[in-house]
């Protein structure tokens, strides 16, 4: 098969092209391949129109859920793409994908303040997805904010000072933290509260002040039994290092710190 056509200056251009095999293929008519960008507003029914063999779809930010419906060009032929980019405002929007998309697809849900990308395909009749045709994305969402929240107790360390109490509640959110309570004028226990996201391997040191009486701190909930309790004698400072295990903070030595 082959096309031709002379330029303005008289220069002739040719292409030729390999005509597919199979009886059913050999009188069909292709689109050419050319490529139609759209970005309508947002709206709780988005309607476009698909005419070109690539079209990209691109809705300004999602500020509510939304139905995209599609009207398919007769001129259209299978192999056709549609390219999609949503983003959302500050709250989790569900596009849900209507005229024009096959039944079996399932409706997009865009993360708060994310921008999602998704790709179909035309059979002929409707727009099957390419991506996510196994994966449900709401799943997928949750599992992002997940690593997220990972990444943050990954990141550096904190530094905690919490006024003196005889109960200290206090809570782990970092894979470093230096826990440093103000100076102990009476007995104390120590409760934490693990952060979810917190590793294993993570490291708490702690940092003991005593007025001028022995003061003793009990290692209540979040820490190993290995060490129950640190006396801390009158006027001097104990350091202890502990080491998370998955289920509780491990210290160091099982010896308390008394000078």
């Amino acid at each position: 098969m082959s096309w031709s056509y002379k330029k303005t200056d008289r220069t002739e251009v040719h292409m030729n092209f390999v005509a597919p095999e199979g009886a059913d293929l050999l009188n069909r008519e292709v689109l050419f391949p050319l490529a139609q960008v759209q970005a309508p507003d947002y709206a709780a029914t988005i309607a476009a129109t698909i005419k070109q063999m690539q079209n990209f779809i691109q809705p300004a930010e999602l500020t509510g859920n939304a139905t995209l419906n599609l009207t398919i060009n007769a001129q259209v032929t299978a192999g056709a793409r549609l390219h999609l980019k949503l983003s959302a405002d500050a709250t989790a929007r569900t596009l849900t994908l209507g005229t024009g998309f096959d039944a079996a697809a399932e409706n997009i849900v865009v993360p708060a303040n994310t921008t999602l990308f998704a790709a179909f395909e035309y059979d002929g009749t409707s727009f099957l997805p390419c991506s996510f045709d196994e994966v449900e994305l709401g799943a997928l969402a949750a599992r992002m904010t997940a690593v997220e929240a990972d990444i943050v107790a990954l990141e550096g360390s904190e530094v905690l000072s919490p006024a003196y109490g005889a109960t200290l509640a206090v809570t782990i959110e970092k894979k470093e933290t230096f826990l440093q309570p103000a100076e102990l004028t009476g007995n104390a226990t120590i409760n934490l509260t693990i952060g979810e996201a917190v590793p294993v391997g993570a490291k708490l040191h702690l940092k003991l002040d005593a007025d001028a009486t022995d003061r003793t701190v009990t290692l209540g909930t979040g820490f190993d039994a290995g060490l129950a309790s640190i006396v801390v004698a009158a006027t001097k400072v104990a350091f202890v290092t502990f080491t998370y295990n998955g289920t509780a903070f491990v210290p160091a030595y099982s010896v308390p710190a008394t000078a």
